[in-house]
């Protein structure tokens, strides 16, 4: 059994060494070793209106629904898909940053169970109203596509 390890090993070794000559990382000769610092900067992407930028949910709409209902929703989208990509995205960032914290006990151990939350997420909820996302798909105006449209606004 010893003389087999010793060939397993060897192999292994030889496998090893290709690999360093082959895949130059695996030896820590990294490529951007020797940049110090510039060099390279990227452009952050910025964020466009989704219902804009979507040409191919534009087209299954307008394939889909009847006309007088993708031209009645079609302002409500174009407008909410600015508000996302500008305001609500900003506010979105916020809410990433300071996640909501549950207080369960207080200093002196007694039992509160707060929820503390910060500005941003309580303007996502007046957002919310204002739109009406729950509200869409109980109203009556657009009958069997009402749920289409909420989904692809506000999904």
């Amino acid at each position: 059994m010893l003389p087999r390890m010793n060939t397993i090993t060897r192999s292994l070794n030889q496998v090893f060494q290709y690999a360093h000559g082959v895949f130059p990382v695996l030896n820590r000769c990294y490529h951007f070793q020797k940049l110090k610092t510039g060099g390279f900067s990227q452009v952050p992407p910025t964020l466009q209106n989704q219902y804009d930028s979507d040409w191919f949910l534009q087209l299954w709409l307008q394939t889909n629904l009847p006309k007088e209902v993708v031209d009645s929703i079609d302002p409500d989208l174009q407008r909410f898909g600015k508000e996302v990509a500008t305001s609500i995205y900003d506010l979105h960032l916020q809410c990433e940053a300071e996640p909501p914290r549950l207080e369960q006990y207080d200093s002196w151990g007694k039992r509160v169970d707060k929820l503390h939350t910060s500005p941003a997420w309580k303007a996502q909820k007046s957002i919310s109203a204002k739109e009406g996302l729950i509200a869409i798909a109980y109203e009556r105006q657009f009958h069997e596509f009402r749920t289409v449209w909420l989904s692809i606004g506000y999904d």
